[in-house]
Order: structure tokens, then sequence, then C-alpha cells
């Protein structure tokens, strides 16, 4: 009696479907450069251009990042702009000086909701006082996903010793969730600019802490963007940037056009992450691996939202660390950047950037490196988060069944109940059948 049970259990579970519920379809739309380009003082000239129409009217995550440097002390300007008009206020801010060859960061990250016609997304840079160049530049349109949630700053508030600009409390699922933002950040103090400001916060804990004195001068609004990935339990939580003072007096804290975005990971087909949290080298002949690296196999032809974010500094007074970002064998980013004669284990400079990378098959390696500018002298990065995330194409709240395959080892756990469930391919299948006398 017991082998007919088995073997009737056995043919009804061969045939059985099971319902694995795909990610909803993302619109996803991405461009990215790494060619260096000069802009004029004066002269506005256009670098990352995204111009996409999306399938249906939707609300879009537009997350972007630009690289810009100059020969001299001089002012290098950036705007964003959505079908030619600004985003951010272009009067004389944005701006940094930035000392010889180093890389300054422009970061957004932003809410918009755009429907089915043509769009261009781009960025635009100048000196104010001389020739300046773009390293590198990404854009990309991510659709808002289902159980993604969104809180942004647009107006000018200025803080005195800390502050919270940007917050969201929000319900949310047991799962892993990539947490970004991006904006503006002025300083105001001119004996003692030392300002660590901003920090990515969940729940009160620290994720990514940015010291932004060496941003460039006070009174000018300059980029500032981060992005970390965390495991959240079911239940109320509360992501928040934070701007805190520092230096021997605290100094007024400006933040303003900035956005947080928080992203759950079972809105993407697949997910691959990396991070660590402090790595020095004296290396400066070649770039050593950061542990911020992974090597994924990916689907040919897919599309992939990548971000990361890192700290930088040196313990030298007029030396800094350099770093590089590579992806697939291609360097997207590289220049002289991080807090100087500091120890990177207490605060460092902020490097953050978000990419779109349409898959060849196979095995793809994503990774950041860096190396010290001068032999001997410590340079170090901290604080590093890498996530590789598939964009799902599957129809929209669509789902699949498949035939689970069972073998005769699993079959004994069926007989120890009048119900019983198993799970197979990460979904469950339940039968209901007399238990075995």
């Amino acid at each position: 009696m017991r082998n007919l049970y088995r073997g009737l259990i056995l043919a009804l579970l061969l045939l059985l479907p099971v319902e694995v519920v795909a990610a909803d379809a993302l619109q996803f739309y991405h461009t990215k450069t790494n060619t260096r380009t000069s802009a004029a003082s004066g002269v506005w000239t256009t670098y990352g251009s995204l111009t996409f129409t999306p399938t249906a009217t939707a609300d879009f995550f537009l997350i972007g990042f630009m690289s810009h440097e100059s020969t001299n002390l001089a002012f290098a300007t950036s705007r964003w702009q959505v079908d030619g008009v600004t985003q951010n206020d272009e009067g004389g801010n944005v701006g940094s000086v930035i000392p010889n060859g180093n890389a300054f960061m422009s970061t957004i990250v932003w809410k918009k909701n755009l429907d089915a016609t043509s769009h261009t997304v781009r960025w635009q840079f100048k000196g104010v006082v001389a020739t300046v160049w773009a390293k590198a530049a990404s854009f990309v349109a991510l659709e808002v996903p289902s159980g993604a949630f969104y809180a942004e700053k647009t107006t000018a508030s200025c803080y005195v010793n800390s502050g919270v600009p940007v917050t969201k409390t929000f319900t949310a699922t047991a799962q892993n969730y990539l947490v970004i933002y991006g904006g503006e950040e002025l300083y105001d103090d001119e004996d003692d600019p030392q300002v660590q400001s901003p920090q990515l916060e969940m729940d009160g804990t620290d994720l990514l802490a940015d010291l932004s004195d060496e941003h460039g001068q006070q009174d000018i609004y300059h980029w500032t963007g981060g992005s970390a990935w965390k495991y959240l339990t079911a239940g109320s939580h509360t992501a928040r940037v934070q701007v805190v003072g520092g230096g021997s007096t605290f100094s007024d804290v400006c933040i303003k056009n900035m956005g947080l975005a928080i992203i759950p990971f079972d809105a993407f087909e697949s997910t691959t992450t990396d991070s660590f949290t402090t790595k020095t080298t004296t290396t400066s002949t070649s770039f050593v691996d950061s542990n911020l690296s992974v090597s994924p196999t990916l689907t040919d032809g897919a599309d992939y939202l990548v971000t990361m974010a890192y700290k930088s500094a040196s313990t030298h007074a007029s030396h800094a660390g350099e770093q590089e970002i590579v992806i697939d064998s291609v360097v997207y980013e590289s220049g002289d950047q991080g807090r100087k004669d500091i120890d990177i284990s207490t605060t460092g400079y902020m490097t953050s950037t978000a990419y779109g990378h349409t898959s060849g098959g196979g095995s793809e390696t994503f990774k950041m490196r860096y190396r010290t500018t001068s032999a001997g002298i410590a340079a170090g990065v901290a604080q590093g988060y890498l996530l590789v995330a598939e964009i799902p194409t599957g129809a929209a709240g669509g789902s699949t069944f498949q035939f689970i395959q069972v073998s005769w080892a699993r079959v004994p756990e069926f007989f120890t109940s009048s119900w019983a469930t198993d799970t197979f391919f990460g979904g469950s299948a339940y039968a209901a059948f007399p238990a075995p006398s």
C-alpha cells in the first residue's frame, strides 16, 4: 500500500506546475561615456546626453554622474537638463576649485514623470575662468518599480551643527534595498570650512559619510551623492541624509535639489553585490584592486544597473589617492581625489557613480582600483558598496509556470502529514492526499 501511495504522489508531482512570479518589467534607458572633452570659460558644453522615448507614461528615477577636472585652480560649473530645462541652480553654483588633475563629481538622483514622447536628459558644463575638462559621465532612466520609495529636498535649507534635509520613513519587506541619493550642498565658513556632510543613514546607523571640505570653496553649491545597500527586516524603517558640522567651529551647511531613492532588490531579475570597510596602499606605479570587485555571469543582451560608492583619503597633506572604475575591462573614471592629511578610517571624500550596462554575455568584471600618487605615502579607500542588478524584461506583473522534477529521495518527505509542502525553483508546491496508514 505504501508503494502505491509513493507511485501516485510521484506521478502527481512530476506533472504539477509551480507558479514562479517574475519581477515586473521595467523601462530602462542608459548612456555612458569616458571620452575626455574640454569646455572653454563661459561656454556651456553638452556631455553625456541620453535621448529616449518611453513605451508608456511612467515615473522614472533619473540617476547620473559626471566627473570633471582642470589643469589649474579654476572653477568648473555643471548643470543637468531634462528636455532643455535646467533642473538645478546654474547661477554660478555647482562649482569647484579643482586642483591640478583632480576629479570632481557631479551626482544627481531625481524622480520625474515622463510621457510616451521623446525626452533628452543631459549634462552640461563650462569653465568659469579657464578651460576645464569632463572625464566621464552617465545617465540612467529607470522606471520606478513597485515597492520603491522616494523623498526630495527642492528649496534650499541651511543648518548649523546638524540637520536632516531629506528623510523617508517606509514599510519594508524582508530583503535587501538599494539606497541612493544625490544633490547640491553649500558650506559657509571662510575661516574653518570643515564640514562632514552629508551622511547617508538607515535607522540612525551611518551607511556612508562624506567629508566635504575638499569639494571646493565656500559660498558655492557643490554636488554630493552616495549609494549603499542594506538588508532590512519587515516593518518600518527610516532612511535619511543628515548633514553634520565638523572642524573647530561649526559651519552653515545648505542643501537643495537633493533626491533620495530606496529600491528593493526584488525589483530586479538578479543582483550581485560586494562591499568592504577599509583598504590602504603605498603603491604608486600601478593600480591595485580594492576588494570592491565582482565577476558575475551575465545574460547576453540584458541591461544592468551598476552602482558604486566609496570614500577615499591620503595621509599626506599634498598628495591624494587616485582611483579608477572598471566596467568589463573599460576604465570609466580615473583621477586624483580624496581628502588629504587624514586617516581613511576617520573619514574621506565620497565618490558615487551609477551606470547602465548592456551585457555581451558570459563573465564580466566590475571593480574599483586605487593607488597613491606618491610612492610610500599611504592612500586609502573605505565604506565601499557595489551593486550589479539585472533589469527585468518580462511582461509586467507576469508569472511563469514550471514543471518540477522530484527525486525518489524527496518523496518520503511528503508522508509526514495529510497536507505537505516543499519548495522548488523558488516556488511552493502543495499536494493534498490522505496520510498513509
